[in-house]
């Protein structure tokens, strides 16, 4: 793993994030009252889907640096701020071993194997809402910032916009980019019975960029990012 964070005290780290989640949550509200308190009863189970793993590291920076764990990384930050603010939380893979059964025996054998479970995972939970979490590449290594991609369902466009927004914001301020409909041929997105949306964190091709993934306090910063509009999305401002 890129960090070792699991293994040491956490109280301090939770209260830093959750302050930094009141900071982003309440501003422009009178009162922090109803920003804890969404309906979580009507709220979907958070489907965590760090990307990739395995034998498939995904994108791989010059350095090295395999795209898997630092989306993993994430994903772990996120399942903690999800117990912490009560929020109902399945992941689909946590670890970066993958138990193959026997006969995937080709690493596309292995992804195809990943992929039907990841798949059937998501379509079993009931009421469940999809965030894939991954980094970029691109051959233009000037590119950079958040892209925020989304299923075919409504509410996921609307989630996606929102996340969108708020990581150009806190991320990217002079980016432009907006949520946009996912690839089809992006199969877990496709094939996913719920609200589905996939954030392409940042871009390990920039340098810059690279380096602020590769530390634990930019990947808390993004799992906040993420936690705090997911909350507030709950709360009914985007519904409408």
């Amino acid at each position: 793993m890129l960090s070792t964070w699991r293994k040491s005290p956490r109280l301090w780290v939770l209260c830093l994030i959750a302050g930094m989640l009141c900071a982003i949550i309440c501003a422009g509200r009178e009162t922090a009252e109803t920003a804890f308190s969404p309906d979580r009863a009507s709220a979907p189970v958070l489907i965590l889907d760090a990307g990739h793993g395995g034998a498939d590291g995904g994108a791989v920076a010059a350095d090295g640096t395999e795209e898997s764990d630092i989306n993993l990384d994430i994903a772990l930050r996120m399942r903690e701020l999800c117990r912490l603010f009560g929020v109902g939380c399945v992941m689909t893979r946590e670890s970066e071993e993958l138990d193959y059964p026997p006969e995937a025996r080709s690493i596309s054998q292995m992804k195809v194997w990943d992929t039907r479970s990841r798949v059937a995972l998501i379509n079993s939970v009931e009421n469940g809402f999809l965030l894939s979490i991954h980094q970029n590449s691109f051959l233009n290594h000037k590119a950079c910032g958040p892209q925020v991609f989304h299923n075919a369902d409504p509410l996921a466009a609307k989630a996606a916009a929102a996340w969108q927004e708020a990581l150009n914001g806190e991320l990217c301020p002079n980016s432009r980019r907006v949520a946009a409909s996912v690839s089809p041929d992006i199969n877990i997105m496709a094939n996913a019975r719920c609200p589905a949306v996939l954030v392409e964190c940042g871009f390990l091709s920039h340098r810059g960029e690279l380096e602020a993934l590769k530390t634990e306090k930019y990947r808390t910063k993004i799992a906040t990012i993420l936690m705090a509009t997911y909350l507030r999305f709950w709360e009914g401002p985007y519904e409408s």
